[in-house]
Formats: C-alpha cells, structure tokens, sequence
C-alpha cells in the first residue's frame, strides 16, 4: 500500500516546532509530513484569526507548494489539524478536490456554539479574532461547508469538549449527501493522538 503524505496544520497558538518531535513517528514510518504555523501562531506572521482567511489562505499556499515537490504525490496528501487547525483544515478542503482525506482533531464546527460557550473576556477576544458579521462567523463553520468537503473526514473529538454534538451534526449532514465520514468521541488523551491512525487511515493504493 503507498503512504499517504500528510500536512499538519497546528492549532492557534501552537507552533508548527513544537509538533516536530510527534512527526518524527511519521517519518520513521515512511510518510512525508509537511507542518505549517497559522497566522498568529509560531514565527508566522499576522494576527489570529481563528480560522480565517488569512489562515485558510495559508494552507492553500502550503497545498499548493507541496503540489509541486517530488515528495508529495498531490493524489496522496492528507490534511491533519487540531483544534482551530483542524477547523482551518476542514475550511481549506472544501477547496482543495485533490486532497486525499483530512483528519480533524478536536475542531471547532460552529462558531455561534463556541460563541454561547465562552466567558466575557473569550468572547472579547473571539470578536476581535473573527469579527461581528454573522457572514464572517458562517465562512468560519465547517459546518456550513460539510457537504462541500468531497474527500473522506476522519473527525476525532475530546469527550469534554464542548459542544460535543457539532461533529456528529457535522457527520449526519455529509451522510445525506454519501459523502464518507467517521467521527470519533474519545477520553481526553487518546482524542489528543488519535490522528496517529493516519497509518491506516484513509486506504490509498
């Protein structure tokens, strides 16, 4: 079975660095790994936008630079993210047909719930982060873009994170449109790491 190759998206906040060490495991295995910082996170520059854009936009670059190294079959490519990561992740796939799954670890799916669950000075920095425009907030949801991610998801979620209802929405609304989708609630740690089935997940010949 050929390898799958895989771009890692980090989380905001988190930079791209501070994933090298969990990589590693991927590369002994044979993969190519490509990690990218978002916009606010790591040395990357500009402000968090908590999956904006700019964030999405990056990725795009990063898709579209490993498209033309030899070390990355473009047919083969997996995007992984965690956290807001993998809600910019599940965004940059809608337009990303070629991409050959994407795993989202503990993602963000709707941007109202996360809203209602946050304290006032969260809430502060959400708006500052995504704006007020409810169109701003809709371009944000990888809810609203389910039935637009073509390629198989595999959606991992802590089973604390809240609210945990949004990835099975998420999963329901690409069933009605056959479109391949596993979500899995896990315990705090193994939601942490359960990207580690990469190795094995999606199939590809």
């Amino acid at each position: 079975m050929a390898r799958a190759r895989s771009a890692h998206a980090a989380g905001s906040g988190i930079g791209a660095r501070s994933l090298l060490k969990r990589q590693l495991g991927l590369r002994e295995r044979g993969y190519s790994v490509a990690l990218l910082s978002p916009p606010g996170a790591g040395a990357s520059q500009g402000p968090d936008d908590r999956a904006g854009p700019a964030s999405v936009a990056a990725v795009h670059a990063v898709l579209a630079r490993l498209g033309k190294d030899p070390a990355f079959d473009a047919r083969r490519i997996v995007l992984w993210g965690e956290d807001m990561g993998a809600t910019t992740a599940l965004l940059a796939a809608a337009k990303e047909p070629a991409l050959a799954g994407v795993i989202a670890v503990n993602a963000r799916f709707d941007p109202w719930a996360d809203y209602r669950a946050l304290g006032p000075d969260d809430r502060e920095r959400f708006v500052n982060a995504a704006g007020r425009d409810s169109a701003a907030w809709r371009a944000r949801s990888p809810l609203a873009a389910a039935d637009r991610i073509g390629m198989p998801v595999l959606s991992c979620t802590r089973r604390r994170a809240a609210p945990r209802t949004r990835p099975l929405a998420f999963a329901s609304r690409r069933a009605e449109r056959k479109l391949s989708t596993e979500a899995r609630i896990h315990g705090t740690r193994r939601a942490r790491y359960a990207a580690g089935t990469l190795c094995a997940w999606p199939r590809t010949s």
